[in-house]
């Protein structure tokens, strides 16, 4: 499970994510995470800005405004990424969430879920950790 997309889901799903792949894997059997760090949370700040065809496109084709605000919830961890589009004919408002973890918090996660944590790396192509990155990932395994 990779491009940070762990980090999208909020608590409940990550929960029943994780206790899925206990119940699926075979003992032994491994599954690799990653998910955005604490780091990636402190160099965000909350803003709010907007653009003609933002992205190029990447939203709609047609020609559109955006308008994207940033939130922090420091508590929680958590980002949010708030895109208001505006077309002639129609107004959409998307919302990325991004939960930021420590090593010890995602262990934590994967843990209670049944899992044994393997090893943590920089990222999916297998870089030794990085404390200063602003990603992680984790290879999980079903014990046995």
């Amino acid at each position: 499970m990779i491009m940070c997309d762990f980090s999208a889901l909020g608590p409940v799903r990550r929960k029943a994510l994780l206790e899925t792949f206990s119940r699926l894997l075979e003992p032994g059997g491994a599954v690799l995470l990653d998910a955005y760090t604490m780091n990636e949370f402190a160099k965000r700040e909350e803003s709010a800005a907007y653009e003609k065809d933002h992205l190029g496109g990447f939203w709609p084709a047609s020609p559109h405004y955006t308008f994207v605000n940033t939130f922090k919830y420091e508590d929680e961890r958590v980002l949010l990424d708030k895109y208001t589009v505006i077309e002639n004919d129609r107004t959409q408002t998307l919302y990325n969430w991004f939960q930021c973890f420590t090593p010890e918090s995602l262990t934590s996660e994967v843990e209670e879920a049944g899992l044994e944590v393997e090893t943590v790396l920089a990222n999916v192509a297998g870089d030794d950790y990085d404390p200063s990155a602003d990603e992680l990932a984790m290879v999980a395994r079903k014990p046995g």
